[in-house]
Protein backbone atom coordinates (compact mmCIF):
# COMPACT_ATOMS: atom_id res chain seq x y z
CA UNK A 1 0.00 0.00 0.00
CA UNK A 2 3.11 2.30 -0.14
CA UNK A 3 4.05 4.83 -3.09
CA UNK A 4 7.29 5.63 -4.52
CA UNK A 5 8.08 8.72 -2.18
CA UNK A 6 7.53 6.06 0.99
CA UNK A 7 9.84 3.76 2.21
CA UNK A 8 10.19 -0.25 1.85
CA UNK A 9 11.21 -2.11 4.98
CA UNK A 10 13.61 -5.54 4.76
CA UNK A 11 13.53 -7.75 7.27
CA UNK A 12 16.39 -10.78 7.70
CA UNK A 13 16.15 -13.11 10.67
CA UNK A 14 18.18 -16.22 11.60
CA UNK A 15 15.76 -18.14 14.22
CA UNK A 16 16.62 -21.28 16.07
CA UNK A 17 14.27 -22.96 18.33
CA UNK A 18 14.37 -25.96 20.57
CA UNK A 19 11.35 -26.95 21.98
CA UNK A 20 10.89 -30.65 23.84
CA UNK A 21 7.61 -31.91 26.08
CA UNK A 22 6.84 -34.78 28.03
CA UNK A 23 3.88 -36.61 29.09
CA UNK A 24 2.11 -39.29 31.25
CA UNK A 25 -1.53 -39.46 30.32
CA UNK A 26 -4.02 -42.16 32.17
CA UNK A 27 -7.73 -43.12 31.67
CA UNK A 28 -10.44 -44.97 32.43
CA UNK A 29 -13.82 -45.71 30.68
CA UNK A 30 -17.05 -47.13 33.23
CA UNK A 31 -20.30 -48.13 31.49
CA UNK A 32 -22.73 -49.53 33.36
CA UNK A 33 -26.18 -50.97 32.13
CA UNK A 34 -28.24 -50.37 35.18
CA UNK A 35 -31.22 -52.04 33.64
CA UNK A 36 -33.21 -52.09 29.80
CA UNK A 37 -34.02 -48.94 29.85
CA UNK A 38 -31.05 -47.11 31.84
CA UNK A 39 -27.71 -46.58 31.53
CA UNK A 40 -24.33 -44.38 32.94
CA UNK A 41 -21.46 -44.18 31.06
CA UNK A 42 -18.21 -42.42 32.67
CA UNK A 43 -14.85 -41.51 31.05
CA UNK A 44 -12.18 -39.48 33.30
CA UNK A 45 -8.68 -38.67 31.53
CA UNK A 46 -5.45 -37.57 33.52
CA UNK A 47 -2.71 -35.89 31.86
CA UNK A 48 0.70 -34.60 33.30
CA UNK A 49 3.19 -32.58 31.82
CA UNK A 50 6.53 -31.14 31.50
CA UNK A 51 8.97 -29.42 28.91
CA UNK A 52 11.06 -26.57 27.96
CA UNK A 53 12.16 -24.26 25.13
CA UNK A 54 15.35 -22.54 24.24
CA UNK A 55 15.31 -20.23 21.25
CA UNK A 56 17.66 -17.27 19.63
CA UNK A 57 16.84 -14.86 16.49
CA UNK A 58 19.21 -12.86 15.21
CA UNK A 59 17.78 -9.72 13.05
CA UNK A 60 18.28 -6.85 10.98
CA UNK A 61 16.35 -4.45 8.87
CA UNK A 62 17.23 -2.01 6.75
CA UNK A 63 14.38 0.94 4.91
CA UNK A 64 14.57 1.60 0.89
CA UNK A 65 13.12 4.98 -0.37
CA UNK A 66 11.91 3.47 -4.29
CA UNK A 67 11.85 7.16 -5.48
CA UNK A 68 15.01 7.53 -4.93
CA UNK A 69 17.17 4.01 -3.97
CA UNK A 70 18.58 4.98 -1.07
CA UNK A 71 19.12 2.11 1.27
CA UNK A 72 19.97 3.07 5.15
CA UNK A 73 19.81 0.73 7.95
CA UNK A 74 17.37 0.73 10.84
CA UNK A 75 17.96 -1.90 13.35
CA UNK A 76 19.63 -4.90 14.06
CA UNK A 77 20.37 -7.43 17.11
CA UNK A 78 19.56 -10.77 18.73
CA UNK A 79 16.78 -11.80 21.30
CA UNK A 80 16.84 -15.13 23.32
CA UNK A 81 13.93 -16.85 25.24
CA UNK A 82 14.22 -19.78 27.11
CA UNK A 83 11.56 -21.33 29.64
CA UNK A 84 10.59 -24.40 31.64
CA UNK A 85 7.05 -25.51 32.05
CA UNK A 86 4.60 -27.93 34.13
CA UNK A 87 1.18 -28.51 33.31
CA UNK A 88 -1.71 -30.65 34.55
CA UNK A 89 -5.05 -31.48 33.07
CA UNK A 90 -7.69 -33.79 34.12
CA UNK A 91 -10.92 -33.76 31.90
CA UNK A 92 -14.65 -36.22 32.07
CA UNK A 93 -17.65 -37.15 30.74
CA UNK A 94 -20.73 -38.15 33.03
CA UNK A 95 -23.46 -39.61 30.53
CA UNK A 96 -27.29 -40.91 31.64
CA UNK A 97 -29.35 -42.68 29.69
CA UNK A 98 -33.24 -43.66 29.99
CA UNK A 99 -36.13 -44.71 28.46
CA UNK A 100 -39.03 -43.22 29.55
CA UNK A 101 -41.76 -46.12 28.60
CA UNK A 102 -42.96 -45.30 25.16
CA UNK A 103 -40.51 -46.28 22.49
CA UNK A 104 -38.70 -43.56 21.11
CA UNK A 105 -39.39 -40.98 24.02
CA UNK A 106 -36.26 -40.50 25.84
CA UNK A 107 -33.69 -38.33 27.82
CA UNK A 108 -30.12 -37.97 28.34
CA UNK A 109 -27.83 -35.66 30.49
CA UNK A 110 -24.36 -35.17 29.49
CA UNK A 111 -21.97 -33.60 31.80
CA UNK A 112 -18.38 -33.00 31.02
CA UNK A 113 -15.55 -31.00 33.15
CA UNK A 114 -12.16 -29.97 32.49
CA UNK A 115 -9.27 -28.68 34.67
CA UNK A 116 -5.74 -27.01 33.59
CA UNK A 117 -3.12 -25.69 35.39
CA UNK A 118 0.07 -24.12 33.38
CA UNK A 119 3.36 -22.84 35.13
CA UNK A 120 6.19 -21.22 33.01
CA UNK A 121 8.94 -19.73 34.59
CA UNK A 122 11.00 -17.94 31.57
CA UNK A 123 13.82 -15.73 30.68
CA UNK A 124 13.90 -12.83 28.38
CA UNK A 125 16.78 -10.89 27.11
CA UNK A 126 17.80 -9.05 23.87
CA UNK A 127 19.26 -6.20 22.31
CA UNK A 128 18.73 -3.68 19.22
CA UNK A 129 20.38 -1.25 17.70
CA UNK A 130 18.20 1.40 16.49
CA UNK A 131 19.95 3.90 13.56
CA UNK A 132 18.92 6.82 12.06
CA UNK A 133 19.83 9.21 9.10
CA UNK A 134 22.43 10.44 11.24
CA UNK A 135 23.98 7.40 12.97
CA UNK A 136 24.52 5.01 10.12
CA UNK A 137 28.07 3.08 11.13
CA UNK A 138 26.97 3.66 15.48
CA UNK A 139 23.69 3.15 16.62
CA UNK A 140 21.85 6.56 18.19
CA UNK A 141 20.25 4.54 21.04
CA UNK A 142 20.37 0.50 22.49
CA UNK A 143 16.67 -1.12 23.63
CA UNK A 144 18.41 -3.92 25.86
CA UNK A 145 15.93 -6.40 27.97
CA UNK A 146 16.90 -8.65 30.77
CA UNK A 147 14.16 -10.38 32.58
CA UNK A 148 12.58 -13.18 34.16
CA UNK A 149 8.75 -13.83 34.29
CA UNK A 150 6.91 -16.02 36.10
CA UNK A 151 3.50 -17.17 34.44
CA UNK A 152 0.34 -19.43 35.60
CA UNK A 153 -2.95 -19.79 33.93
CA UNK A 154 -5.42 -21.59 35.67
CA UNK A 155 -8.68 -22.80 33.71
CA UNK A 156 -12.01 -24.27 34.76
CA UNK A 157 -14.94 -25.97 32.53
CA UNK A 158 -18.08 -27.11 33.57
CA UNK A 159 -20.92 -27.81 30.87
CA UNK A 160 -24.03 -29.83 30.74
CA UNK A 161 -26.86 -30.80 28.05
CA UNK A 162 -30.18 -32.10 28.60
CA UNK A 163 -31.70 -33.69 25.64
CA UNK A 164 -35.42 -35.20 25.71
CA UNK A 165 -36.87 -36.94 22.55
CA UNK A 166 -40.77 -37.02 22.25
CA UNK A 167 -42.30 -39.39 19.20
CA UNK A 168 -45.33 -38.16 17.52
CA UNK A 169 -46.12 -41.36 15.37
CA UNK A 170 -45.31 -42.11 11.71
CA UNK A 171 -41.83 -41.91 12.57
CA UNK A 172 -41.99 -38.16 13.49
CA UNK A 173 -39.71 -37.14 16.23
CA UNK A 174 -39.14 -34.23 18.39
CA UNK A 175 -36.68 -33.22 20.55
CA UNK A 176 -35.61 -30.16 22.82
CA UNK A 177 -32.55 -29.67 24.26
CA UNK A 178 -30.96 -26.95 26.58
CA UNK A 179 -27.23 -26.51 27.35
CA UNK A 180 -24.84 -24.68 29.82
CA UNK A 181 -21.35 -24.03 29.97
CA UNK A 182 -19.39 -21.92 32.28
CA UNK A 183 -15.41 -21.57 31.95
CA UNK A 184 -13.33 -19.68 34.19
CA UNK A 185 -10.25 -18.42 33.44
CA UNK A 186 -7.04 -17.24 36.02
CA UNK A 187 -3.86 -16.29 34.65
CA UNK A 188 -1.07 -13.67 36.39
CA UNK A 189 2.37 -13.08 34.79
CA UNK A 190 5.48 -11.44 37.45
CA UNK A 191 7.79 -9.90 35.14
CA UNK A 192 11.04 -8.90 36.98
CA UNK A 193 14.10 -7.08 35.65
CA UNK A 194 17.38 -7.80 36.73
CA UNK A 195 18.74 -5.43 39.46
CA UNK A 196 22.22 -3.87 40.70
CA UNK A 197 22.62 -6.91 42.77
CA UNK A 198 22.82 -9.45 39.86
CA UNK A 199 19.42 -10.68 40.35
CA UNK A 200 15.92 -10.60 39.06
CA UNK A 201 14.83 -8.68 41.70
CA UNK A 202 13.43 -5.22 40.25
CA UNK A 203 9.46 -5.92 39.41
CA UNK A 204 8.44 -4.57 35.76
CA UNK A 205 4.99 -3.36 36.30
CA UNK A 206 4.03 -2.50 32.78
CA UNK A 207 4.94 -6.50 31.49
CA UNK A 208 2.95 -8.04 34.74
CA UNK A 209 -0.96 -8.08 34.98
CA UNK A 210 -3.62 -9.82 36.21
CA UNK A 211 -6.43 -11.47 34.16
CA UNK A 212 -9.83 -13.22 35.84
CA UNK A 213 -12.24 -13.98 32.52
CA UNK A 214 -15.86 -15.64 33.12
CA UNK A 215 -17.34 -16.80 29.97
CA UNK A 216 -20.80 -17.87 30.15
CA UNK A 217 -22.47 -19.93 27.07
CA UNK A 218 -26.11 -21.13 26.86
CA UNK A 219 -27.89 -23.02 23.92
CA UNK A 220 -31.77 -23.69 24.21
CA UNK A 221 -32.67 -25.83 20.90
CA UNK A 222 -35.49 -27.70 19.69
CA UNK A 223 -35.38 -29.83 16.62
CA UNK A 224 -38.11 -31.87 14.39
CA UNK A 225 -37.15 -35.20 12.57
CA UNK A 226 -38.45 -37.67 10.44
CA UNK A 227 -36.59 -41.01 10.31
CA UNK A 228 -37.55 -43.40 7.07
CA UNK A 229 -35.19 -46.20 6.35
CA UNK A 230 -34.19 -44.54 3.01
CA UNK A 231 -33.39 -41.35 5.05
CA UNK A 232 -33.67 -39.37 7.59
CA UNK A 233 -33.91 -35.45 8.13
CA UNK A 234 -34.05 -32.91 10.50
CA UNK A 235 -34.35 -29.12 11.14
CA UNK A 236 -35.00 -27.24 14.12
CA UNK A 237 -33.51 -23.95 15.66
CA UNK A 238 -31.48 -22.47 18.74
CA UNK A 239 -30.40 -19.54 20.56
CA UNK A 240 -27.58 -18.91 21.91
CA UNK A 241 -26.75 -16.24 24.83
CA UNK A 242 -23.06 -15.60 25.91
CA UNK A 243 -21.74 -13.40 28.75
CA UNK A 244 -18.08 -12.64 28.84
CA UNK A 245 -16.61 -11.08 32.02
CA UNK A 246 -13.27 -9.48 32.04
CA UNK A 247 -11.16 -8.07 34.89
CA UNK A 248 -7.36 -7.05 33.96
CA UNK A 249 -5.04 -5.02 36.40
CA UNK A 250 -0.88 -4.04 36.12
CA UNK A 251 0.83 -1.65 37.66
CA UNK A 252 -0.53 1.01 34.99
CA UNK A 253 -4.57 0.34 35.17
CA UNK A 254 -7.67 -1.76 36.19
CA UNK A 255 -10.17 -2.59 34.11
CA UNK A 256 -13.62 -4.42 33.93
CA UNK A 257 -15.24 -5.04 31.13
CA UNK A 258 -18.93 -7.13 30.43
CA UNK A 259 -19.90 -8.05 26.90
CA UNK A 260 -23.22 -9.69 26.14
CA UNK A 261 -24.15 -11.80 22.38
CA UNK A 262 -26.78 -13.32 20.86
CA UNK A 263 -27.11 -15.64 18.41
CA UNK A 264 -30.33 -17.13 16.61
CA UNK A 265 -29.42 -20.64 14.41
CA UNK A 266 -30.97 -22.46 12.26
CA UNK A 267 -30.06 -26.09 12.08
CA UNK A 268 -30.64 -29.15 9.30
CA UNK A 269 -29.14 -32.53 8.06
CA UNK A 270 -30.81 -34.40 5.70
CA UNK A 271 -29.23 -38.12 5.23
CA UNK A 272 -30.18 -39.96 1.87
CA UNK A 273 -29.09 -43.80 1.70
CA UNK A 274 -30.02 -44.71 -1.83
CA UNK A 275 -28.40 -48.17 -0.76
CA UNK A 276 -26.25 -50.37 1.34
CA UNK A 277 -23.02 -48.60 -1.11
CA UNK A 278 -24.27 -45.43 -1.73
CA UNK A 279 -25.46 -42.62 0.22
CA UNK A 280 -25.87 -38.59 0.97
CA UNK A 281 -25.14 -36.37 3.94
CA UNK A 282 -25.87 -32.81 4.32
CA UNK A 283 -25.75 -30.71 7.28
CA UNK A 284 -25.73 -27.20 8.49
CA UNK A 285 -24.91 -25.56 12.04
CA UNK A 286 -24.25 -22.28 13.89
CA UNK A 287 -21.66 -22.22 16.63
CA UNK A 288 -20.19 -19.32 18.51
CA UNK A 289 -16.61 -19.10 19.37
CA UNK A 290 -15.14 -17.03 22.41
CA UNK A 291 -11.91 -15.11 21.98
CA UNK A 292 -8.98 -16.60 23.76
CA UNK A 293 -6.87 -15.47 27.03
CA UNK A 294 -4.01 -14.29 25.16
CA UNK A 295 -6.03 -12.19 22.81
CA UNK A 296 -7.85 -10.35 25.32
CA UNK A 297 -4.43 -9.61 27.53
CA UNK A 298 -3.96 -5.63 26.68
CA UNK A 299 -0.34 -6.10 28.23
CA UNK A 300 2.14 -5.81 25.27
CA UNK A 301 4.60 -9.56 24.83
CA UNK A 302 8.05 -8.66 24.45
CA UNK A 303 9.93 -11.57 24.22
CA UNK A 304 10.26 -10.70 20.16
CA UNK A 305 11.79 -6.85 19.97
CA UNK A 306 11.01 -6.96 16.52
CA UNK A 307 7.58 -8.34 16.99
CA UNK A 308 5.32 -7.12 19.72
CA UNK A 309 2.10 -8.81 20.60
CA UNK A 310 -0.88 -6.81 22.29
CA UNK A 311 -4.77 -7.90 23.43
CA UNK A 312 -7.57 -6.30 23.10
CA UNK A 313 -10.16 -6.53 26.03
CA UNK A 314 -13.08 -5.41 24.07
CA UNK A 315 -13.38 -8.21 21.41
CA UNK A 316 -16.51 -9.87 21.04
CA UNK A 317 -17.30 -14.08 20.39
CA UNK A 318 -17.72 -14.96 16.42
CA UNK A 319 -20.61 -16.72 14.79
CA UNK A 320 -19.94 -19.02 12.37
CA UNK A 321 -22.68 -20.55 9.74
CA UNK A 322 -21.00 -24.18 8.92
CA UNK A 323 -22.69 -25.91 5.91
CA UNK A 324 -20.96 -29.35 5.09
CA UNK A 325 -21.82 -32.28 2.15
CA UNK A 326 -20.48 -36.11 1.72
CA UNK A 327 -21.40 -38.31 -0.66
CA UNK A 328 -19.87 -41.72 -0.91
CA UNK A 329 -20.73 -44.77 -3.67
CA UNK A 330 -18.93 -48.32 -3.39
CA UNK A 331 -19.20 -50.46 -6.68
CA UNK A 332 -19.18 -54.24 -5.07
CA UNK A 333 -18.74 -55.67 -8.50
CA UNK A 334 -15.16 -54.11 -8.84
CA UNK A 335 -14.53 -52.30 -5.78
CA UNK A 336 -14.38 -48.99 -7.11
CA UNK A 337 -15.24 -46.41 -4.62
CA UNK A 338 -15.74 -42.53 -5.24
CA UNK A 339 -15.95 -39.77 -2.32
CA UNK A 340 -17.34 -36.68 -2.32
CA UNK A 341 -16.99 -34.03 0.34
CA UNK A 342 -17.82 -29.46 0.43
CA UNK A 343 -17.35 -27.57 2.85
CA UNK A 344 -18.73 -23.32 3.23
CA UNK A 345 -18.19 -21.75 6.11
CA UNK A 346 -19.51 -17.60 7.26
CA UNK A 347 -17.88 -15.96 10.26
CA UNK A 348 -19.53 -12.87 11.65
CA UNK A 349 -17.02 -11.26 13.98
CA UNK A 350 -14.23 -12.66 13.24
CA UNK A 351 -10.82 -12.16 15.00
CA UNK A 352 -8.27 -11.11 12.90
CA UNK A 353 -4.64 -9.26 13.36
CA UNK A 354 -4.05 -5.17 13.16
CA UNK A 355 -0.27 -4.58 11.96
CA UNK A 356 1.49 -2.11 12.25
CA UNK A 357 5.32 -0.62 12.02
CA UNK A 358 7.07 1.85 13.75
CA UNK A 359 10.21 4.33 12.39
CA UNK A 360 12.80 1.68 14.63
CA UNK A 361 11.21 -0.99 12.57
CA UNK A 362 9.31 -3.17 15.22
CA UNK A 363 6.10 -4.97 14.24
CA UNK A 364 2.72 -4.43 16.20
CA UNK A 365 -0.14 -6.57 16.04
CA UNK A 366 -3.01 -6.35 17.85
CA UNK A 367 -6.69 -8.87 17.16
CA UNK A 368 -9.63 -6.68 15.84
CA UNK A 369 -13.40 -7.87 15.11
CA UNK A 370 -14.20 -7.84 11.38
CA UNK A 371 -17.21 -6.63 11.06
CA UNK A 372 -17.32 -7.57 7.37
CA UNK A 373 -17.42 -11.52 7.94
CA UNK A 374 -14.69 -14.16 6.31
CA UNK A 375 -15.53 -16.73 3.18
CA UNK A 376 -14.32 -19.99 2.98
CA UNK A 377 -15.15 -22.77 0.92
CA UNK A 378 -13.82 -26.16 -0.22
CA UNK A 379 -14.50 -29.35 -2.01
CA UNK A 380 -12.92 -32.40 -2.56
CA UNK A 381 -13.26 -35.93 -4.78
CA UNK A 382 -11.35 -38.72 -5.08
CA UNK A 383 -11.74 -41.55 -6.95
CA UNK A 384 -10.03 -45.06 -7.16
CA UNK A 385 -11.04 -48.30 -9.04
CA UNK A 386 -9.24 -51.48 -10.71
CA UNK A 387 -8.52 -51.28 -14.06
CA UNK A 388 -10.97 -54.46 -15.77
CA UNK A 389 -9.73 -57.60 -14.67
CA UNK A 390 -6.08 -56.80 -14.60
CA UNK A 391 -3.53 -55.91 -11.73
CA UNK A 392 -3.67 -52.71 -12.46
CA UNK A 393 -5.83 -49.97 -10.43
CA UNK A 394 -6.15 -46.17 -10.85
CA UNK A 395 -6.66 -43.87 -7.57
CA UNK A 396 -6.80 -39.63 -8.01
CA UNK A 397 -7.76 -37.34 -5.74
CA UNK A 398 -8.20 -33.49 -6.05
CA UNK A 399 -9.01 -30.72 -3.92
CA UNK A 400 -9.80 -26.99 -4.30
CA UNK A 401 -10.43 -24.18 -1.65
CA UNK A 402 -11.62 -20.63 -1.54
CA UNK A 403 -10.59 -17.93 1.22
CA UNK A 404 -12.22 -14.22 1.37
CA UNK A 405 -11.68 -11.82 4.52
CA UNK A 406 -9.71 -8.77 5.12
CA UNK A 407 -7.16 -7.59 7.15
CA UNK A 408 -5.75 -4.77 8.80
CA UNK A 409 -2.37 -2.43 7.80
CA UNK A 410 -1.79 0.18 10.15
CA UNK A 411 -1.60 3.76 7.80
CA UNK A 412 -1.10 6.83 10.59
CA UNK A 413 -2.03 7.31 13.97
CA UNK A 414 -1.71 3.83 15.58
CA UNK A 415 0.93 4.35 18.92
CA UNK A 416 1.48 1.95 21.21
CA UNK A 417 1.00 4.36 23.99
CA UNK A 418 -2.45 4.91 23.16
CA UNK A 419 -5.14 2.12 23.58
CA UNK A 420 -7.68 3.97 21.78
CA UNK A 421 -5.30 4.85 18.80
CA UNK A 422 -4.26 1.52 17.72
CA UNK A 423 -8.08 -0.34 18.57
CA UNK A 424 -9.34 2.43 16.29
CA UNK A 425 -9.54 0.46 12.27
CA UNK A 426 -10.29 4.06 11.33
CA UNK A 427 -6.44 3.88 11.59
CA UNK A 428 -5.58 0.70 9.41
CA UNK A 429 -6.02 0.15 6.06
CA UNK A 430 -8.33 -2.60 4.88
CA UNK A 431 -6.36 -5.14 3.19
CA UNK A 432 -9.09 -7.29 1.18
CA UNK A 433 -8.05 -10.65 0.03
CA UNK A 434 -8.89 -14.11 -1.59
CA UNK A 435 -6.78 -17.05 -1.53
CA UNK A 436 -7.87 -19.44 -4.71
CA UNK A 437 -5.77 -23.06 -4.38
CA UNK A 438 -5.98 -26.28 -6.33
CA UNK A 439 -4.29 -30.11 -5.90
CA UNK A 440 -4.78 -32.54 -8.30
CA UNK A 441 -3.06 -36.05 -7.67
CA UNK A 442 -3.07 -38.96 -9.94
CA UNK A 443 -1.56 -42.66 -9.42
CA UNK A 444 -1.02 -45.64 -11.06
CA UNK A 445 -0.47 -48.88 -9.88
CA UNK A 446 0.62 -52.73 -10.44
CA UNK A 447 0.11 -54.98 -7.46
CA UNK A 448 1.12 -58.46 -7.84
CA UNK A 449 1.89 -60.92 -4.65
CA UNK A 450 5.42 -60.16 -4.79
CA UNK A 451 5.71 -56.86 -6.69
CA UNK A 452 4.01 -53.35 -6.17
CA UNK A 453 4.84 -50.99 -8.58
CA UNK A 454 3.38 -47.40 -9.16
CA UNK A 455 3.49 -44.26 -11.03
CA UNK A 456 2.16 -40.74 -10.37
CA UNK A 457 2.01 -36.86 -10.15
CA UNK A 458 0.77 -34.38 -8.33
CA UNK A 459 0.13 -30.41 -9.35
CA UNK A 460 -0.64 -27.64 -6.98
CA UNK A 461 -1.95 -24.50 -8.05
CA UNK A 462 -2.09 -21.01 -5.76
CA UNK A 463 -3.24 -17.56 -6.46
CA UNK A 464 -3.41 -14.83 -4.17
CA UNK A 465 -5.40 -11.46 -4.61
CA UNK A 466 -5.01 -8.46 -2.08
CA UNK A 467 -6.57 -5.18 -2.51
CA UNK A 468 -3.64 -3.45 -1.28
CA UNK A 469 -1.34 -4.58 -4.15
CA UNK A 470 -1.32 -5.43 -7.65
CA UNK A 471 0.74 -8.59 -7.43
CA UNK A 472 -1.46 -11.67 -8.80
CA UNK A 473 1.34 -13.96 -10.17
CA UNK A 474 -0.12 -17.60 -9.75
CA UNK A 475 2.21 -20.35 -8.35
CA UNK A 476 2.58 -23.97 -9.38
CA UNK A 477 4.04 -26.85 -7.28
CA UNK A 478 4.50 -30.12 -9.52
CA UNK A 479 6.28 -33.30 -8.93
CA UNK A 480 6.38 -36.68 -10.47
CA UNK A 481 7.20 -39.62 -8.81
CA UNK A 482 7.16 -43.50 -8.77
CA UNK A 483 7.83 -46.50 -6.34
CA UNK A 484 9.05 -50.24 -6.46
CA UNK A 485 8.45 -53.09 -4.14
CA UNK A 486 9.48 -56.48 -4.57
CA UNK A 487 9.46 -58.57 -1.01
CA UNK A 488 10.24 -62.20 -1.49
CA UNK A 489 11.90 -64.75 0.85
CA UNK A 490 15.39 -64.45 -0.43
CA UNK A 491 15.70 -60.35 -0.32
CA UNK A 492 13.22 -57.26 0.02
CA UNK A 493 13.91 -54.18 -2.45
CA UNK A 494 12.65 -51.08 -2.30
CA UNK A 495 13.62 -47.82 -4.41
CA UNK A 496 11.22 -44.72 -4.80
CA UNK A 497 11.86 -41.10 -6.95
CA UNK A 498 10.71 -37.74 -7.34
CA UNK A 499 11.34 -35.00 -8.96
CA UNK A 500 9.54 -31.32 -8.37
CA UNK A 501 9.62 -28.55 -10.13
CA UNK A 502 8.03 -24.73 -9.27
CA UNK A 503 6.40 -22.82 -11.73
CA UNK A 504 5.67 -18.49 -10.97
CA UNK A 505 7.95 -18.36 -7.94
CA UNK A 506 10.55 -15.50 -6.88
CA UNK A 507 14.38 -16.23 -8.26
CA UNK A 508 15.98 -18.72 -6.49
CA UNK A 509 12.69 -20.36 -4.99
CA UNK A 510 12.01 -21.98 -8.69
CA UNK A 511 15.36 -24.41 -8.59
CA UNK A 512 13.73 -28.25 -9.26
CA UNK A 513 14.53 -30.62 -7.46
CA UNK A 514 15.32 -34.53 -7.52
CA UNK A 515 15.44 -37.27 -4.70
CA UNK A 516 16.00 -40.63 -5.13
CA UNK A 517 15.88 -43.56 -2.25
CA UNK A 518 17.00 -46.88 -2.98
CA UNK A 519 17.20 -50.01 -0.28
CA UNK A 520 17.84 -53.33 -0.04
CA UNK A 521 17.44 -55.41 2.62
CA UNK A 522 17.43 -59.04 4.05
CA UNK A 523 16.57 -61.72 7.47
CA UNK A 524 19.22 -63.96 8.35
CA UNK A 525 19.53 -66.43 10.89
CA UNK A 526 16.16 -67.66 10.67
CA UNK A 527 14.18 -64.04 10.32
CA UNK A 528 16.14 -63.07 13.62
CA UNK A 529 18.30 -60.41 12.55
CA UNK A 530 17.45 -58.07 9.63
CA UNK A 531 20.84 -56.75 7.59
CA UNK A 532 19.41 -53.53 5.27
CA UNK A 533 21.48 -50.98 2.76
CA UNK A 534 20.54 -47.56 2.19
CA UNK A 535 21.18 -45.24 -0.66
CA UNK A 536 19.45 -41.34 -0.41
CA UNK A 537 20.77 -38.67 -3.35
CA UNK A 538 19.24 -35.24 -3.64
CA UNK A 539 20.04 -33.18 -6.86
CA UNK A 540 19.05 -29.62 -7.36
CA UNK A 541 19.15 -28.21 -10.78
CA UNK A 542 20.31 -24.30 -10.68
CA UNK A 543 20.18 -21.69 -13.63
CA UNK A 544 22.05 -18.97 -13.90
CA UNK A 545 20.82 -15.51 -15.34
Amino acid sequence: FMDDKKPSLYNIDNSINNNWTYGVRAGARADWKISKTTSLLFDPNFNIGWGGFDERNDFSSDRTVTATGVRSKVNDGYSTSTGKSNSQNASGRLLWRQRLGKPGRTISVNARYQFSNNDLTGYNNSLKNVYDDFHQIDPAYKDTVDQMYLRNSRSQTVSGRIYYTEPLGNNFFVSANYMYSYKKTDSYKDTYNKGKSGNYDVRDEIYSNLTDNKFTNQNVGIDFRKQEEKYNISVGASYQPSKTVNYTENGLFKRDTVLKTRNWSPNARVDINFSEYKMLRLNYRGSTSQPSINQMMPVPDNSDPQYVKLGNLSLRPSFSHNVWMMYRSTDMTNYASLNVNANFRYSTNSIVNATWYDEAGVQYSVPLNNDRGTKSASASVMFNTPIGKSKFSFMTFCRASYDAGVSFIGKSGAIIEDESSYLDPENYTRNNFQNVSAMLNARFTFRTDMLEASLGGRARYSQAWYSVTNDKTPTWTNNVNGEIIFNSDILSFKTDARYTFYIGYEDGYNTPQFVWNAEISKQLFKKQFLMKIHQHQEQLTMKKQ
